[in-house]
């Protein structure tokens, strides 16, 4: 009050505290409260500069927050004063490891114009995980086979779009290896580019999507499928772990809570598995696609590997799964061969092939066309 009593307030709005006329002891702050938003659990900042008019001084005793966990820190608790006419910034850092709103108040305390000013600005901060992202369920399969690990983003009411994601998974690399993905059903269908980049750890695939993702899209379906190859090993389990998401440009993020799904791998008696594998026949799996990315006017050939002699067929699909090409089935026997495909007449975009025994789908790739 203008007594001398203690000044106990929180602004009207306009970040101005008078103590007097004529201007002496006016305090001005840059805000009356503060709302911090952040993303997967990272630290962010916000910031209150406190200014004084000429010929005043304010000493500030001391800086401290009251917040529930200690979701708000500051590092300025040391006494310190500003003097005319200058200005101070104080950085408010929050950090929570759930997307709840939580609230804090940070107190300035000290003396202005020979009053005393116990003053307060209102902490708000909002740790946002959407669009938040689980593994879903994985089949267990043979050494030599494939398997597919679903990434899915849970429902949310939260608003986010993506137009760019990049992602990496842990996993034990002697077991399993990323060949390829799957967008076929999925909300990364269609795609501009991607690339898939495996390392000592798993594996990081960065995708450019045609049609963003939000909210409001069907998130029922997976974000993305990645394809496996399961390997014979002294471990057959391996903890699949999401590690890191980031929808912008810039670096990924470590999530908050990190996705954690255990993978067993079947296990088979006998030693004809690992012969087999040793001798490169053990695996149906279409080897390459060349050239890809193809023209459509040169044919293109595929390379396919089987274990057993079987009945097999090519099959050009939409990324939306509309059947384009089949061709009439091959009768093969074990090993490596390969089958040329005409594509003439094809668009440039992306496609899928897949390489089927009957109705069981044995293997599928990626195929771009571009003229």
């Amino acid at each position: 009050d203008n007594a001398g009593g203690i000044w106990r307030t929180t602004d009207g709005g306009d970040g101005t505290l008078s103590g007097g006329t004529g201007g002496n002891g006016t305090l001005s702050m840059s805000v009356d409260s503060i709302l911090i938003s952040t993303l997967y659990c990272q630290p962010e900042f916000g910031f209150v500069t406190l200014t004084v008019p000429p010929c005043t001084s304010f000493i500030v005793d001391s800086v401290y927050i009251v917040s529930q966990q200690n979701e708000f820190t500051t590092d300025s608790t040391n006494r310190f004063t500003v003097v005319d006419g200058s200005s101070v910034t104080v950085p408010v850092r929050f950090q929570y490891g759930s997307s709840a709103t939580r609230n804090g108040v940070l107190h300035f305390k000290g003396t202005i114009g020979g009053r005393q000013i116990d003053t307060t600005i209102i902490l708000i901060g909002k740790n946002a995980t959407a669009p938040e992202p689980f593994i879903g369920l994985i089949t267990s399969v043979s050494a030599g086979d494939t398997t597919h690990i679903p990434i899915h983003l849970t429902p949310t009411v939260d608003t986010f779009t993506i137009s760019r994601y990049r992602l990496h998974i842990s996993y034990n690399t002697d077991l399993l290896s990323c060949e390829d993905f799957d967008i076929i059903g999925s909300l990364s269908n269609p795609i501009i580019s991607h690339q898939i980049i495996n390392d000592a750890s798993g594996v990081e695939l960065i995708c450019e999507l045609r049609n963003p993702i939000t909210e409001k899209s069907d998130l029922s379906q997976p974000l993305v499928r990645l394809v496996m190859r399961t390997y014979v090993t002294k471990t057959l389990t391996s903890p699949i772990r999401l590690d890191t998401l980031s929808i912008t440009t810039q670096a990924p993020l470590p999530l908050c809570v990190v996705p954690i799904r255990e993978y067993q791998a079947k296990y088979e008696c006998g030693d004809s598995m690992l012969v087999k594998l040793m001798q490169g026949t053990g695996i149906t799996h279409i080897d390459y696609i060349q050239p890809n990315p193809s023209n459509a006017e040169v044919p293109i050939v595929v390379g396919v590997s089987l274990p057993v002699s079987m009945s097999v067929l090519l099959e050009v699909l939409t990324l939306q799964g509309v059947s384009l090409l089949t061709t009439t089935n091959y009768q093969l026997q074990a090993g490596r061969h390969e089958i040329t495909l005409n594509l003439s007449g094809f668009s440039s975009g992306a496609y899928a092939l897949r390489l089927r025994n009957g109705l069981s789908i044995l293997s599928t790739k990626l195929l771009s066309i571009s003229k």
